[in-house]
């Protein structure tokens, strides 16, 4: 399924989308959310893993529509000890187990967007579900 995305009307969250059994295969990596941070302060974001663990999850940034995308976090460590504009984490993102689900919580105040990617480790692959909220801190 291709990615929805939802606005809201004055309500909490501002933004909703998600991006339902994502084929995630073993060679390189497959985004599973692009998200336009345009008025939101934080997102949320949960990616259940519903088949074959992901042995990579990468969170990339781009501060306008004509830059390149920056890679912010991509090792376990990055989630394991958040810093910077990841406020916080469920664990290690980058081993998210089958029929297991995973969150971050991030500031995007002055991004353009945020691009999340994933791998697995299994030659069969794996399927994700992916979903974000987002909003303004003060509204």
């Amino acid at each position: 399924m291709a990615q929805q995305s939802f606005g809201s009307s004055g309500q909490k969250p501002a933004y909703n989308a998600r991006n339902i059994a994502v084929a995630v295969p073993q060679a390189g990596n497959t985004v599973l959310l692009t998200i336009p941070c345009h008025g939101l302060t934080r997102i949320l974001v949960q990616v259940d893993v519903t088949v074959q663990a992901l042995d990579a999850f990468i969170i990339q940034v781009r501060s306008t529509n004509v830059a390149s995308l920056a890679t912010l976090y991509s090792v376990a460590g990055d989630y394991t000890s958040p810093k910077g504009l990841l406020v916080g984490a469920s664990g290690d993102l980058t081993t998210i187990a089958a029929a297991a689900s995973g969150w971050f919580i991030m500031d995007v105040d002055g991004l353009y967007e945020v691009v999340v990617s994933a791998s697995s480790a299994n030659v069969a692959g794996s399927t994700v579900d992916a979903y974000c909220g987002g909003g303004t801190l003060n509204g």
